[in-house]
């Protein structure tokens, strides 16, 4: 029904997943609008230098981006709170006010995505806030603050970007100016968040 398909009781280990086809960014509209495109302008015969090329501009990035919906997957199956306990213990209320915009950053560097990094993290803070008795909200716009500051040094981001302007600059280079200014707003989020949280 509505193009869902799901796997229930995965290795015995009472876990399921679906794939909803017609909520997929990928599929609609990006798939159709292609096709149609092609369909339009009776291109299908550059269809196999098109993917050649797509593969070989998005071969770099498979395995880590791959490894990231891997560890995404595992945050929302439950183990976010094994993950986040000796964390929280060994960093306490300081030291996880300051962390907590890297999560963010590292959610959306992997996945290009401010609200996937935060779907992936976001059960981690709540752990957090109760475990040192913070502010959840208030933990959670950290990680949101560093969510967005993961965008600009995003591969997919970059690539995506370089694709659209047929830039031939390497994703190390964009990155190394990227980062510069990454680093100093993070740094401004240290600051303003001691401030949000404490004061």
């Amino acid at each position: 029904s509505a193009l869902v398909v799901g796997l229930e009781d995965i290795f015995r280990e009472n876990v399921s997943a679906t794939f909803e086809f017609l909520y997929n960014p990928a599929i609609l509209p990006f798939f159709a609008v292609s096709v149609l495109t092609l369909a339009i302008f009776n291109e299908f015969k550059k269809v196999g230098t098109l993917l050649k090329l797509t593969w070989g501009r998005t071969r770099p990035v498979i395995i880590p981006i791959t490894a990231a919906l891997i560890f995404a997957q595992l945050m929302r199956a439950g183990v976010s709170e094994e993950i986040a306990k000796p964390l929280v213990s060994a960093m306490g209320k300081v030291g996880w006010t300051m962390i907590t915009p890297l999560f963010g950053a590292l959610g959306s560097f992997f996945s290009g995505s401010t609200t996937v990094s935060n779907l992936t993290f976001s059960e981690i803070q709540l752990v957090a806030a109760e475990r040192l008795n913070l502010n959840e909200l208030k933990l959670l716009s950290l990680q949101t603050v560093g969510a967005t500051l993961g965008n600009c040094i995003c591969l997919q981001n970059i690539i995506s970007a370089k694709t659209v302007v047929g830039l031939d600059t390497l994703e190390s280079v964009i990155i190394g100016k990227t980062a510069k200014c990454a680093v100093i707003f993070v740094l401004i989020s240290w600051v303003w968040g001691i401030i949000y949280i404490y004061i």
